[in-house]
């Protein structure tokens, strides 16, 4: 999935849970060739996790926590 991400030469690089379901080394690996492959591009990457391990190989990244906040709706409960 990552090299398909990235034949086309893309200006941006989204990367959606990149490293889920990887050990570390797959993970270390994974985050490597984005990295890479961004930095030659001169692409932006952008990734959304919950792996910490994103944070620790990347100390240097601009990060932001979103929360999602529940909504309640009073008009009574929705279809089945």
């Amino acid at each position: 999935a990552l090299a398909r991400a990235l034949v086309g030469r893309p200006r941006v690089i989204l990367a959606d849970e990149p490293t889920a379901h990887l050990d570390d080394a797959s993970a270390q690996a994974a985050l490597a060739l984005l990295a890479e492959s961004a930095a030659e591009e001169g692409a932006t990457l952008v990734v959304a996790t919950h792996d910490a391990r994103v944070a620790q190989a990347w100390p240097e990244a601009r990060a932001w926590t979103l929360r999602a906040r529940a909504r309640q709706d009073s008009s009574g409960p929705g279809p089945a």
